[in-house]
């Protein structure tokens, strides 16, 4: 067994505690009692869900609670505490339950992960920092599109601009607390796709990066892949390699289907989305474009016909006043 291996095996898959908020809306119908009608929904399910408006508590059960990013009828499902399989159980029945309920997701909506990193040296979050940061720009590409520094709510750390890289880098490098970190990797606000402004008031490292989903299939793997970038983290700390960020995504990910070797099917699972979610992009663009210079023949065409019709007036007008 290699030094990886060896260093792998100290550290257990899943060892994190995890917190997830689903940011969803209720069907129309239930628009204007969306809160009550979720913790219903959850507790014929068999869960413990309280309706508790606005509160970052932590809390031993499901909170169902107000979020000002969310128009009308939009709210936000908060985990407890969850570990292990069994945590990802409970948020299988959760994420099930609200889609069978004809709750929905749109772009508006994110799915945010937090991660317990109360026990963790300074030296591991560091690494898995830079690590995130490193390949912000081909894990844009496993999200939607909305998920890439959009909006506001979910800031880029660097826009793979070599200069923000390495200060980003440096400071994280200088930094002596977690708080520092998160100085260093959102200058200390919490709307970035990496927040650690969490660690503040809940010990949490806090992932805002995904859209919203009530696909278990996918939350879950999220979750594992950042449990396993978690886990090569301890391995060993990434440095800057300007050429990956230059790459185009389905390059740069082979990072991830070498490093992740540990991890064959979450390595997989995340390559064939990018290369899925990279093939219907080019489509659209290409739609687009054909659009584009549909419109621009069109006009263009447009012009002239125009022109020829104040020719041929111009040559009537020109014979009937030389009558």
């Amino acid at each position: 067994m290699g030094l990886k291996e060896n260093k792998l095996a100290e550290i257990g898959k899943l060892s994190l505690t995890f917190g997830v908020e689903i940011e969803c809306y209720a069907p129309s119908s239930q628009a204007d009692m969306a809160r009550t009608f979720a913790q219903e929904t959850l507790e014929d399910a068999g869960v413990v869900a309280v309706d508790t408006g606005y509160t970052h508590r932590v809390t031993d059960y499901w909170k169902i609670v107000t979020d000002a990013s969310l128009s009308y009828g939009g709210i936000e499902i908060v985990s407890p505490i969850l570990f292990g399989e069994h945590g990802m159980s409970e948020l299988q029945k959760v994420v099930d339950a609200l889609k069978n309920a004809g709750f929905y997701v749109n772009t508006t909506t994110g799915t945010h992960v937090h991660f317990g990193i109360e026990r963790a040296t300074l030296k591991h979050v560091k690494a898995f920092a830079k690590s995130y940061l490193r390949y912000e720009h081909v894990i844009d590409w496993m999200v939607g599109k909305s998920r890439r520094s959009n909006n506001g709510m979910i800031k880029a750390h660097t826009h793979g601009r070599k200069m923000r890289m390495d200060d980003r880098f440096n400071r994280i490098g200088n930094a002596r607390s977690v708080m520092d970190i998160c100085s260093a990797v959102s200058d200390g606000d919490r709307y970035y796709k990496l927040n650690f402004d969490s660690y503040r008031r809940q010990r949490t490292m806090e992932i805002r990066h995904f859209g919203g989903s009530l696909n278990f299939t996918k939350i879950k793997n999220w979750i594992l892949l950042l449990d396993a970038m978690w886990r090569l983290a301890y391995v060993y700390s990434p440095t800057v390699i300007y050429k990956d960020i230059e790459k185009p995504a389905e390059n740069a990910y082979s990072f991830f289907k070498k490093s992740l070797d540990f991890e064959p099917e979450i390595a997989e699972y995340w390559h064939d989305r990018i290369k899925k979610n990279l093939a219907r992009e080019r489509r659209q663009t290409a739609a687009s474009m054909r659009r584009e210079a549909r419109q621009a023949r069109n006009e263009r065409d447009a012009s002239v016909q125009g022109q020829r019709d104040l020719n041929r007036q111009a040559a009537w007008a020109s014979g009937r006043n030389n009558r």
